[in-house]
């Protein structure tokens, strides 16, 4: 056997495998397109499903069909959209989604997003994440290479272990509702089950740098399993999945940037630093057998990606209006690489909600004064 794909991809999603989408823009077209198609058509629907004579409906048109309660949720009740993110592994289009709500054609709308994972390792890193983001002492720089190097890389630099322990006991109150949290009014976490919230907090506690956490020995065996017999010739094996897969998907990507993803885990590195502990929240459980015993068991390691990495959510497009820019070429070379697009990218995002965030807090200070003014105008007619 040459090489095991399925077990390169991994048991637990932690990024993603698409670009971010903006949901209301895509919501928004798919209305208009409706709308046009109708018109064409007299006003009448063109979908058939759940047709009475028990016949399966088409795939396209289960979609559809689908979409459509939220076209009518959003006339109906002021804009809001309930959108599930099912086993995505990632939040990109949470981020993406929430940074675009500035524009003119998305104000107004409320959106939901609710998000189902099946491991409570994923959802852990999801609080994580939102944490950094929603972090307002930490500069727009600062932030993104936090947020990159807990995202991508499987060793960390020692100031984000020290965020992470920081941020971990703090989490964890918010998972258990004892102390309030600035991710309160964010994020509700009343559809958990008692169960669940446990288990998120055992993974939180996991994370602790006591925990031991050996990432490379554990990717080694990854890797081994992965290409097996070949495992001497990986490099050789890397370079063709890099050639044939990933550079016609990503040709932003370098080879040099994705070798030592495949063979380190380290993707991203920030000045120069050096990546010395463990990214634990990584770490994950999956379901094996114990031949001697004969029982079902729960054996701990990185049972993430191994052969594609994190560059797809971030790292592999750009808005248009930046891509003729950040995608030239010198010569045949890309002039920038994945991990340029994604420091941009986030820099975007996070930039974009920092400054939502001011505005809406210029907002209220302005109604605030309005109302006061409005006060003490009363509060003189009523003494003259």
């Amino acid at each position: 056997m040459a090489t095991d794909v399925s077990s390169g991809i991994g048991f637990v999603r932690f990024w993603a495998a698409a670009p971010a989408l903006d949901v209301v823009a895509l919501c928004r077209s798919h209305s208009d397109q409706n709308k046009l198609a109708g018109a064409a058509t007299g006003g009448k629907n063109t979908l058939h499903t759940n047709t009475h004579d028990g016949s399966k409906e088409r795939a396209g048109d289960a979609t559809e069909d689908l979409m459509q309660p939220q076209e009518q949720d959003v006339q109906e009740n002021g804009k809001t959209l309930n959108i599930l993110l099912l086993g995505l592994g990632d939040i990109h289009h949470i981020l993406f989604t929430a940074s675009r709500l500035w524009k003119e054609t998305n104000r107004g709308y409320r959106i939901h997003f609710f998000v189902h994972e099946e491991a409570p390792e994923v959802l852990a890193r999801h609080l994580l994440l939102l944490d950094v983001v929603n972090d307002t002492a930490m500069s727009l720089r600062e932030k993104t290479e936090t947020f990159i190097d807990l995202y991508a890389n499987s060793r960390l630099l020692p100031k984000t272990v020290a965020y992470i322990h920081e941020r971990q006991t703090l989490l964890t109150d918010f998972v258990c509702e004892e102390q309030p949290h600035p991710l309160d009014a964010l994020v509700d976490l009343s559809h958990l089950k008692h169960r669940q919230r446990d288990e998120i907090q055992e993974v939180m506690t996991a994370w602790h740098p006591a925990v031991q956490f050996d990432v490379d020995a554990l990717r080694e065996q990854r890797l081994r399993h992965c290409y097996g017999q070949r495992f001497d010739y990986k490099v050789n094996l890397m370079d063709w999945n890099y050639q044939m897969n990933l550079s016609p998907m990503v040709p932003i990507l370098h080879w040099r940037q994705y070798k030592r993803f495949a063979l380190t885990g380290v993707t991203f590195e920030t000045r120069l630093a050096d990546h010395t502990d463990p990214n634990r929240t990584l770490s994950s459980y999956t379901k094996a057998t114990d031949t001697k015993r004969g029982q079902n068991v729960k054996v701990r390691g990185f049972w993430g990606d191994i052969v594609n990495g994190p560059f797809y959510a971030y790292g592999a497009e750009t808005r248009q209006r930046y891509r003729d820019r950040l995608f030239r070429k010198v010569g045949d070379s890309q002039r920038y690489n994945s991990h340029d697009i994604m420091t941009f990218n986030l820099s975007s995002i996070l930039y974009s909600l920092e400054e939502m965030r001011v505005s809406l807090r210029r907002a209220k200070a302005k109604f605030g004064c309005w109302m006061q003014t409005q006060f003490r105008r009363a509060t003189a007619r009523e003494q003259s």
